[in-house]
């Protein structure tokens, strides 16, 4: 076939897709007009309403099915993707001609449950711009649009229902994050709480945050604010009620008692643990109205142990159990020396047997625990001091030392005991937290000051752990604060 030739049929094929005569099919071999694809890009871009542009991609495709030749299947393909580009970037136009222009009743029936499905799915879906955006964005990234998407046919009722919507009514993003203050006081927070707290309480596993934490604060009004998430969806409403629940600690870096705590330095020399747990229960006490009670009488009203250690023959010592009662006297000193039998310790349990009626009486619950600032945390923000046991500093010549080394010995029911020279008790009322709700600093009182003191959290931690003993106080079946949460 000559060059002039080819030149003529290629032009009478142009000839065919532009101007509507196909009633001829042609055998291989045959070529097409190199610029045949351009032309057609033209040709579309000439026909500015969306249906004229697919009608007249429809029509190509429908000429090129009367050409017999192999290379017109890469001319199809780039007119179907040149066909799936257009409706992805005029979605909304696409929809709404398509499918809008039934009836309401045709389109509640048909597409709302769909929008229901995807509402309890994606907590960010809303009836406004800001979700019909993202919700085109994401179509747009799929290579093409399948209309049998369940999320498609949300987005058809979506857009309906905005449709219909004043678009004065609705609020922008920064609007409702601005007012966030406000919705704290608001009647809206007081009557739909509940249905807030069933989002956040869904929301809190899917986002994987620490409530508590600024860090994770920010993080999420960054992504509201990004996203353009929409004001009047179930994620904007847990992240509110988030808000409003947790306003103070949020906004503030130092949580402490709501009360002032009455403190006085113990009586005795020894009498650390009977101070402590006198100040706590006080606590108590005094914002109810009743009785004081004294440390005298904490101490008078405990078992005291008064038979002294003893040795065998392997030198083995053996003495009283601090888990059960005072051991030895709380008018001595502490002494490193087992000769000088100077020792005065009890722990937990004795104590919180003895004062468990008296708690009671204020509608609280009082129990041991390890140390540990999970319970810390919870207690203070609760408006419940917290008792522990520490190691101080001791006195070895003319230094000042921590003794590490426990003395060891056995109890009349052969249980093993430490104990270290430097034990005490403090109450901790207030703490410091950082941006990712940790404990930076411990507010407490201690036996040998009536004023608060002030240490470094991972250093009380480290002088905790030799005992690991802490008394925590709960009001009556009631939920502490849940502070678990995973990263």
């Amino acid at each position: 076939m000559g060059l002039k030739k080819i030149i003529s049929l290629s032009a009478i094929i142009v000839s065919f897709i532009t101007t509507g005569f196909y009633n001829i099919s042609f055998a291989e071999p045959f070529y097409f007009h190199p610029k045949l694809v351009s032309e057609i890009k033209t040709n579309v871009r000439n026909n500015k309403n969306i249906w004229d542009k697919l009608n007249y991609l429809d029509d190509v495709n429908y000429k090129l099915s009367f050409i017999d030749n192999n290379k017109k299947e890469l001319i199809i393909r780039d007119v179907n993707a040149l066909r799936k580009d257009i409706i992805k970037n005029n979605i909304r136009e696409y929809t709404t001609n398509k499918h809008l222009s039934w009836s309401k009743t045709e389109i509640t029936k048909k597409y709302k449950p769909y929008y229901l499905w995807l509402k309890n799915k994606d907590l960010k879906a809303d009836v406004h711009i800001n979700y019909i955006t993202s919700l085109e964005k994401k179509f747009w990234e799929e290579l093409e649009l399948n209309e049998s998407w369940s999320a498609y046919k949300a987005y058809i009722y979506i857009l309906y229902s905005y449709s219909k919507k004043s678009v004065k009514e609705l609020s922008s993003t920064q609007e409702e994050l601005n007012n966030l203050n406000s919705f704290t006081t608001s009647n809206e927070f007081k009557i739909n709480a509940n249905y807030y707290k069933i989002r956040y309480d869904k929301l809190i596993k899917q986002e994987k945050f620490n409530p508590l934490s600024k860090n994770d604060f920010k993080r999420i009004i960054t992504k509201i604010q990004n996203e353009k998430i929409s004001p009047e969806s179930d994620y904007m409403k847990w992240f509110k009620y988030w808000y409003a629940s947790n306003k103070e600690i949020l906004t503030k870096n130092t949580i402490a008692l709501k009360s002032n705590m009455r403190h006085t330095k113990q009586e005795f020399s020894l009498s650390c643990e009977a101070n402590s747990i006198k100040d706590v229960l006080n606590y108590y006490n005094q914002k109810n109205g009743k009785n004081l009670v004294t440390e005298n009488w904490i101490i008078s009203s405990l078992n005291i142990n008064t038979w002294s250690i003893t040795k065998d023959g392997s030198w083995s010592l053996y003495w009283a159990d601090p888990h059960k009662e005072f051991a030895w006297n709380y008018t001595w000193k502490q002494s490193i020396n087992p000769d000088n039998f100077t020792w005065y310790w009890i722990y937990a349990t004795p104590i919180i047997n003895l004062t468990r009626n008296l708690f009671a009486t204020n509608s609280l619950d009082i129990k041991k625990t390890s140390f540990n600032e999970k319970e810390i945390m919870n207690s203070i923000l609760s408006d419940n001091p917290v008792m522990f046991w520490y190691l101080s500093e001791v006195k070895i010549g003319k230094k000042n030392w921590y003794q590490t080394k426990p003395i060891i010995w056995k109890t009349k029911d052969w249980k093993i005991v430490k104990w270290y020279v430097g034990e005490h008790t403090w109450v901790i009322i207030w703490f410091d937290i950082s941006s990712e709700w940790k404990i930076e600093k411990l507010y407490f009182y201690e036996w040998k000051n009536t004023q608060v003191q002030v240490a470094d959290y991972n250093f009380v931690r480290q002088t905790a752990s030799f005992f690991d003993e802490m008394i925590v106080v709960n009001k009556t079946n009631s939920n502490s604060i849940n502070l678990a949460y995973s990263k």
